[in-house]
């Protein structure tokens, strides 16, 4: 397992610098507009990951890597694991970064907006917004990779996507559904007292 992620950290090193500048940017153009810094670390956190799983994955079907990693002593189910680990690594890794990128934009705002006639108040750090958003950042991550590796993993890169959006839209519409019962039930109970 700590072979794959090695591996993968290697593979990937040059990419997740590159990505890192071009998610600052990003986060950047859609944090002024909007006027917040919530918004940064989701904008990060999942462009990094997100672009990095799909890259990773995409190198080694490209590159036919899958058969040099399947004659190595891991079994199938530890080079997920050191795949998924990898991408978890990066997650939390991107996570951390957007909220350090939320700190060092909310101040050179704060400092600066007024000057641009930028509204600072919208800059400000609070703990619970940015504690949400970390929250929903890893939690959205963990299901869009939760989804989409073991289709990857069972039909490969190219032929997974094709079946990705149908998984979502059919996960999504179970969430929603699921959703729908839970608030009946709490309107029915309701009615009952």
């Amino acid at each position: 397992m700590n072979a794959v992620m090695w591996s993968d950290f290697i593979t990937c090193k040059q990419m997740l610098k590159t990505q890192l500048l071009i998610s600052a940017i990003i986060a950047l153009a859609v944090s002024l507009p909007t006027g917040t810094v919530n918004v940064i670390c989701p904008t990060v956190a999942v462009s990094m990951a997100v672009s990095t799983a799909v890259s990773v994955v995409a190198l080694d079907e490209r590159n036919g890597w899958e058969g040099f990693r399947a004659c190595m002593p891991l079994s199938r189910a530890d080079i997920m694991r050191g795949r998924m680990g990898f991408i978890a690594l990066v997650s939390v890794v991107s996570v951390l970064m957007g909220l350090l990128l939320s700190f060092v934009i909310g101040a050179v705002m704060q400092a600066v907006g007024p000057t641009f006639n930028i509204d600072p108040a919208g800059f400000a750090i609070s703990g619970l917004d940015l504690l949400f958003t970390v929250c929903a950042t890893l939690c959205v991550l963990a299901l869009s990779v939760g989804v989409t590796m073991p289709l990857v993993a069972r039909y490969g890169m190219s032929n997974a996507m094709r079946f990705v959006g149908l998984v979502w839209v059919a996960l999504f519409y179970a969430i929603e559904e699921f959703l729908k019962s839970l608030c009946h039930f709490k309107i029915q109970s309701k009615k009952r007292k």
